[in-house]
């Protein structure tokens, strides 16, 4: 078979589970698959919730009737393959390079995108015979290994295996290594309760001018959707009237498709980003006042998946932790540094009425809130308003639908609707 595709044929080999051949040799095409197509669906969309391992997932489906041709399960490594087949969102994959397809979707494109970057995070629960809490997620301090977690005596120690001539000899207990967790934890929290309120409602307000930025985009992209496909429109007008080559043809066509499909997954994404970036500022906010709590209420996974969550790295010297927050967790946790500092504790105390929680939005300007004492004590969550971090996120929809799996945890009524 040869190796050239061009974008817009039929894929010229079997198609993936959810779909079927129909048609005449020569004239063959792929349509849905009405009796399995619903379980493509349902397998992304359960994937895509964070929730489900491999394993997990293939117990789910079989229940809920997905079968091999022999009644068994499929095994993780078909669900991997699945899961990764960008033919459910419309396109083909051949010879290492992805085109555009004429089959139907059964999934979004942003579906999919959220389930690659799980798949390739390996962010689902891990399944192993002897696996630990802190297994894999912290480093000796002196030559960067993974510190190893054995059972002794009913007991979970960690310690260096004493790479690269490292002199760390200390054993540390599981439980001190926890205790440590949730102190760091702690430390996220703003202390006094008119100032969490008052921020919960600025955060709120502050997304506006985002909102604008991500209109403007939007119409900026339109309307270079608009000129691509006129510019496509006049090639094919010049191939029919022979004014161009085939081979130019076929060349220029493709690098509009692709610009065409560029434009429109940023088309969007921009079109839900304003939502995302209230929506997760928001979730990310309540989830740092929690984790404390959520840590202590949280099963095995779950503790693993919220300490990935807020930590970059965990480093043990000896038996002290040393940390660093990921992107978002550290702006929270300098902005909470202002905000539990004497002087901001000093405004609240002079002006109580200014942090009452209020019926009405705070009036807000291009500049931030209005009302002095607000704004003075929002001056250090700037950044974390901003939310610049945002667009380096490679999937906010994972990173959202992480934090509000953590939220649900949570025995504290929400503050957030």
């Amino acid at each position: 078979m040869s190796n050239f595709f061009r974008a817009g044929q039929w894929l010229p080999t079997k198609p993936p589970l959810g779909y079927r051949t129909v048609g005449e040799k020569g004239h063959k095409i792929h349509v849905v698959d009405e009796g399995k197509a619903p379980f493509v669906r349902e397998m992304f969309k359960l994937y895509a919730e964070c929730d489900h391992s491999l394993k997990k997932l293939s117990l789910v489906m079989y229940e809920k009737g997905l079968r091999t041709r022999g009644g068994n399960k499929l095994a993780k490594s078909r669900l991997a393959n699945l899961l990764s087949d960008p033919f459910y969102y419309g396109k083909i994959r051949w010879n290492g390079k992805v085109y555009e397809g004429k089959q139907k979707n059964l999934i979004s494109g942003d579906t999919f995108q959220k389930v690659q970057h799980i798949l390739k995070n390996k962010a689902t629960p891990m399944y192993q015979k002897h696996f630990y809490l802190f297994n894999g997620l912290i480093k000796c301090a002196e030559c960067k290994g993974k510190i190893t977690w054995e059972k002794q005596k009913g007991i979970v120690y960690g310690h260096c295996n004493h790479y690269k001539d490292c002199q760390q000899k200390a054993w540390v207990r599981e439980p001190d290594v926890e205790e440590q967790i949730l102190k760091i934890l702690g430390s996220l929290q703003v202390k006094r309760q008119k100032l969490d309120e008052s921020i919960r409602i600025a955060l709120k307000e502050s997304h506006q001018d985002k909102i604008a930025y991500h209109s403007n985009a939007l119409n900026q992209l339109r309307n270079r959707y608009e000129q691509i496909q006129q510019r496509l429109d006049r090639l094919y007008d010049d191939k029919l009237d022979e004014k161009v080559t085939k081979k130019f043809y076929q060349r220029k066509a493709q690098q509009y498709s692709e610009e065409k499909e560029a434009i429109t997954e940023s088309i969007e994404r921009h079109s839900q980003a304003s939502d995302k970036y209230c929506e997760l500022g928001l979730s990310i906010y309540d989830l740092s006042q929690r984790t404390r709590g959520i840590y202590r209420e949280a099963g095995l996974e779950e503790k693993r998946r919220l300490i990935r969550l807020v930590f970059d790295d965990l480093f043990l010297d000896e038996r002290k932790l040393f940390f660093t927050y990921s992107k978002p967790f550290q702006m929270v946790h300098q902005a909470v540094e202002f905000t539990n500092s004497s002087k901001v504790k000093n405004i609240a105390k002079s002006c109580p009425e200014s942090f009452e929680q209020v019926k009405k939005p705070v009036n807000t300007s291009k500049n931030g809130v209005s009302n002095p004492e607000i704004a003075q004590l929002l001056r250090g969550w700037d950044a974390f308003r901003i939310m610049g971090w945002l667009t380096s996120v490679k999937s906010p929809e994972w990173m959202l639908c992480e934090v509000k799996s953590l939220l649900k945890l949570s025995t504290l009524p929400t503050t957030l609707s």
